[in-house]
């Protein structure tokens, strides 16, 4: 069984495989060698990231036959159109090691009187490399000739004489065997060989073709001497085996190997010196225990640490681009332990930007043509500074700069600051950002200087040309160094040349004024501070709002369609469809839908308060008229009201059959009526301690639950701060806090003090008499039924 392999030798793969199948096509099987017998060869499937290298047994065509995962690899699935090709390999160099370690062949004939031509196994490369002996006798090379395989004796040997030929096969060892020929003098000993064999074990000696023990002569170095001079003209031969061409691949077998970019996992074969042995070693392997190229003065030139840091240790020479990689990677330049760099932003593509090819002059700046190319040009106005602050300074002086920042950017129509992509014409970002603008007058100042503002200009169609359309401007309130602004805003009619005119102000005191320049709230509390809207033609007062107990509320005129008006301590008005709709009076008196305070201003139509007199009245337009106090669902439906005619008024709740369900006319009313406790008590806080009539709301409940709101004992937790002082509640000094929250207001007390009351507030029940008249009623039919009854026994 012999490996093959030949050069050049590479396909791909003509259709998928997955990890099992055994025969394989490729798309083409004639660049690798033909199989015959036992032969084999391996073959290396490769994708770039996996590798399987099988062993070949068969070709067809295009069709391998093969054994999968060999010399170390794993069987796995493979894609059509990936690599197949014949690789130096493990295997390879093992089947040729084996090889070489049997490279002498014997075949053994046996003679039939008539013979002369014998085939060999192996066709040797010349009649040297052959050593035949007929029944132990050595034949000289003239008796006999080789023709490929074919050895032909120049005389047939006898009937069943053995014939032995010894050969050394040319398919791996090459010419191997080295033949000297002397003829002997009969004086002479020593006999110089061509070249010096390894050890006289690799000689054969044949004396007139009988064979010589080693014990017989001696090799020293190419010198042969024989114990004992041979005869006058004997013939000496002398057969040397040397491995000076095995295991040597010729310079055609090494140039012809297929190309390969080598990856960690690949290997290369290198001799290890440890044992003299040819090995192989991981392309990974060696790279990474590689630390220095060194030069002729083994001076290191290049280091490669631990980190995989390089070192260069002289200039650096590329015939090609000089990349540095990665993300964010800079380009520095070192000065001592210091340096300046360059780093790449995030691109999407190539970006080439080709240097001017010499200095520009002093104040020039860098500009590009939009296609790469750089040059230097002087920018009109501007220049820059080159100072420790890395300023950009517009105009001649140093004072109007602006700060260096990575995101001061503009793109020709946006101006961005804090940030690198502006939205709007100016855009400002950042935590907090302002615009400052500074007066530095200072000292100077004098009244109405106006601090600096923001115009805004329109391009007129006519003659004008621009116009100021409106502006924002602070002006000096006072002539005085201290500042005292007043904020205004002013805009302007359209082609109105003079420009813009005061529209709204905002005093150093907190006041506004629309079309007001003078607002004054001074007089309403310490800070000041209001909104006045001046007449702004046809007698029409907008809104003014002031601030202090006898301030001003316009929010129109008193002509107008709706408004809310009062002044000084008159009633504030509230008016719908140009009449006075809602009047609430200097002593909080509600009025609506009249002007006329209930008994001459005494009493309070609506207050909610701790008032003792405290009503909600409503009042019809005369005695004989109609007053009404309606309640309504969320469905806007009447379910309830209070309703007067006359000099009557009716209590009223909704009762309409249509709202009812479930109607029984056939319950008992005399057992639950009888089961009421009416009882007679007088309130807590009524002095007089007057006897009343009627029940506790609790038992009720048990007997009419829909008569009772409420739970009883609930309570809800309350904190209240009480100030007490003597000359407004006076109560005894033993009394409780609990007692005086609940309000009993009787006795004296001496000084001033808080109290903080935690307590229970009471949730108190309540009853709707109104829901026991049904029992009622119920109760006395069913007893009017029992009198009728008994009377008619």
């Amino acid at each position: 069984m012999a490996v093959k392999f030949t050069n050049n030798a590479a396909t791909t793969l003509a259709a998928g495989i997955n990890s099992s199948v055994t025969s394989i096509a490729v798309t083409d099987g004639s660049v690798f060698p033909t199989i015959t017998g036992s032969d084999h060869f391996y073959v290396t499937f490769d994708d770039t990231t996996n590798k399987e290298i099988v062993k070949v047994t068969a070709r067809s065509g295009n069709t391998l036959t093969v054994v999968r995962g060999h010399d170390n690899t794993t069987a796995r699935a493979f894609s059509s159109g990936d690599k197949a090709e014949l690789r130096i390999v493990a295997a390879l160099l093992d089947d040729v090691k084996t090889d070489v370690s049997s490279t002498l062949t014997v075949d053994t004939f046996t003679g039939n009187g008539s013979t002369t031509a014998f085939t060999l196994s192996v066709a040797p490369a010349s009649e040297d490399n052959l050593i035949v002996f007929i029944e132990g006798v050595y034949q000289n090379p003239g008796d006999f000739t080789l023709s490929g395989t074919t050895l032909t004796l120049d005389v047939a040997p006898a009937n069943s004489r053995k014939i032995i030929v010894y050969h050394v096969a040319a398919l791996v060892s090459g010419n191997n065997l080295t033949h000297n020929q002397f003829t002997c003098n009969g004086s002479t000993t020593a006999f110089t060989l061509g070249l010096s064999p390894i050890h006289e074990n690799n000689t054969q000696v044949f004396l007139d073709g009988v064979y010589q023990q080693k014990t017989d002569y001696a090799v020293s170095g190419t010198t042969l001497t024989m114990d004992t001079a041979p005869a006058s003209g004997a013939i000496l031969e002398v057969m040397t085996f040397t491995q000076t061409e095995v295991n040597t691949l010729p310079a055609s077998f090494v140039s012809g190997l297929t190309q390969v970019t080598a990856v960690g996992a690949d290997h290369f074969m290198i001799f290890d010196a440890t044992d003299s042995a040819l090995k192989k070693s991981l392309v990974s392997d060696v790279l990474e225990s590689a630390t220095s190229i060194s030069t002729s003065a083994d001076a290191t030139a290049i280091t490669i640490d631990s980190n995989e840091k390089v070192t260069f240790t002289s200039d650096v020479t590329t015939g090609g681009h000089l990349s540095v990689g990665g993300n964010n990677n800079e380009l520095r330049f070192y000065e001592g332990a210091n340096y300046v760099g360059f780093e790449a932003p995030a691109l999407s593509a190539d970006k080439i930007w080709v240097l001017p090819a010499a200095d520009g002059s002093s104040g020039q700046v860098l500009q590009t043509n939009g296609s790469g190319t750089l040059s230097f040009t002087t920018v009109s106005g501007t220049t820059i500074n080159n100072n420790a602050d890395n300023r950009i300074i517009t105009g001649s002086g140093t004072a109007n700069t602006l700060e260096g920042e990575a995101n001061f950017v503009f793109d020709g129509s946006k101006l961005g600051v804090g940030t690198a992509s502006p939205l709007k014409t100016v855009d400002i970002a950042g935590s907090a950002p302002y615009i400052r603008i500074t007066d530095t007058r200072q000292a100077s100042w004098s009244y109405g200087d106006k601090f600096g503002g923001i115009e805004w200009y329109s391009e007129d169609a006519s003659a004008n040309g621009p116009l100021v359309g409106a502006s924002i401007y602070t002006e000096n309130a006072q002539s005085s160094a201290l500042p005292d602004q007043n904020l205004i805003f002013a805009t302007a009619p359209h082609n109105d040349a003079s420009g813009p005119t005061e529209r709204m102000r905002i005093t150093s005191d907190g006041s506004v004024g629309i079309n007001e320049s003078s607002p004054d709230f001074s007089g309403f509390g310490s800070n000041g501070g209001g909104l006045e809207l001046d007449d702004v033609g046809s007698s029409f007062t907008a809104v003014k709002v002031s601030q202090g107990s006898t301030g001003n509320v316009y929010l129109a005129a008193s002509t107008g369609a709706g408004y809310l008006w009062q002044h000084s301590n008159s009633p504030l008005i509230i008016g719908v469809n140009n009449s006075e709709a809602i009047r609430i009076a200097e002593n909080g008196e509600l009025m609506v839908g009249t002007t006329n305070l209930f008994g001459g201003g005494n009493k309070t139509t609506a207050f909610f308060g701790a008032k003792s007199d405290a009503n909600l009245r409503l009042l019809s337009a005369n005695n004989s008229g109609f007053a009404c106090l309606v309640i309504h669902n969320i469905g806007l439906n009447a379910v309830g009201s209070i309703t007067q005619n006359g000099s009557n008024a009716s209590f009223n709740t909704s009762s309409d059959y249509r709202l009812k369900e479930n109607v029984d006319y056939t319950w008992d009313a005399t057992t639950r009526f009888k089961q009421l406790k009416p009882a007679r008590f007088n309130w807590i806080r009524d002095e007089t301690n007057t006897l009343q009539d009627g029940f506790l709301a609790h038992e009720v409940e048990d007997i009419v639950p829909e008569a009772v709101k409420g739970t009883k004992d609930e309570a809800k937790d309350t904190t209240s701060n009480v100030v007490l002082n003597a000359s407004s509640v006076k109560i005894d000094e033993d009394i409780t806090e609990q007692e005086w929250i609940a309000g009993k207001e009787d006795g004296t007390y001496e000084s001033d003090t808080t109290w903080v009351a935690s307590y229970d507030e009471p949730m108190y029940q309540q009853i709707d008499h109104s829901k026991l008249v049904p029992l009622l009623v119920k109760t006395i039919q069913e007893l009017e039924a029992r009198i009728t009854e008994l009377e008619n026994a």
